[in-house]
């Protein structure tokens, strides 16, 4: 006698339908016709975006940290220095910018040195526009240029800068003691026309990568050396390689249109310290600073 099991399975020995037999555990999943990833695979599967993130992270450069920024009266007290100082003589100057934009030409050597003051001067000249709002263009040895900079011996200043030494006799004085310096000429004791800029070839690498911001920077109407706050471009102990937010607080001040070309220091100051007031709370993350306060 046999006995039909449609569900069971059936016992020989009691001629009784038995429960079919569960498969076992190793091999549940293939007797699944959809089977699904073990509940350990997806938890690796919804981890891997967490992975492949941080191990982006472990590669990626930190961040620069930001400059300190010096308080507000040292920042008042460098601009006055830098803008309307002098480094021939103990007269005041007034205030003074150029007005349009700006052709410059390199002359330089065809050798590694200047190769690093070609490659670094796009990028600080970048930084600048971004605080001015003045845009440089590069012409060639054909095209005139408002700005020439070039890399020589310090022996050779004096006679690089002979044709300025007539309109400005202090410029002897540059021309013997420096590692580096701009001069300017200034129409009608407002706007700047014309610059060169000479980088000493005879310096240290250090001095020289310095010099080439020092002086581009200075050559836009900031002519003095300071020390208010450091490290700063403005002073000559320093070695500084990018224009940070104090030294661009400066610039950004100068070129306001609320100050005049031709300001004395006297009509320029109570402008020029409502401005760095304001710059220097939005270095510091607040937008809209209350000048009243």
């Amino acid at each position: 006698m046999s006995t039909t099991c449609t569900f069971r399975r059936p016992n020989l020995k009691t001629r009784r339908c038995l429960p079919p037999r569960r498969p076992s555990r190793r091999l549940r999943h293939r007797a699944d016709p959809h089977p699904r990833p073990r509940p350990r695979v997806r938890c690796w599967l919804a981890a891997l975006p967490l992975l492949l993130g941080a191990a982006a992270c472990v590669h990626r450069p930190a961040p620069p940290v930001a400059q300190p920024l010096p308080s507000y009266e040292r920042v008042v007290a460098q601009f006055q220095v830098a803008a309307f100082g002098s480094d021939f003589s103990d007269r005041e100057v007034p205030l003074s910018r150029w007005i349009g934009h700006i052709r410059w030409r390199a002359d330089l050597p065809d050798n590694a040195m200047a190769a690093e003051i070609r490659r670094a001067l796009p990028r600080h000249m970048a930084d600048i526009t971004a605080a001015t709002g003045i845009r440089f263009r590069e012409v060639d040895g054909q095209a005139k240029a408002e700005v020439t900079i070039a890399l020589a011996p310090r022996r050779a200043f004096a006679a690089r800068l002979a044709d300025l030494m007539t309109e400005n006799p202090e410029v002897t004085h540059l021309a013997h003691d420096s590692a580096c310096n701009a001069v300017y000429m200034v129409f009608g004791g407002t706007m700047i026309y014309r610059s060169r800029i000479l980088i000493g070839a005879d310096i240290p690498a250090s001095l020289r990568r310095d010099c080439v911001l020092e002086e581009v920077v200075q050559a836009m109407g900031l002519p003095a050396d300071a020390c208010h706050y450091r490290p700063s471009l403005f002073c000559e102990a320093d070695r500084v390689y990018r224009l940070h937010g104090p030294d661009a607080i400066l610039l950004r001040t100068l070129y306001d249109p609320r100050l005049t070309p031709g300001m004395s220091r006297a009509e320029a100051m109570p402008i020029a310290r409502e401005i760095i007031w304001e710059l220097w709370l939005e270095y510091q993350g607040f937008r809209r600073p209350n000048l009243m306060v």
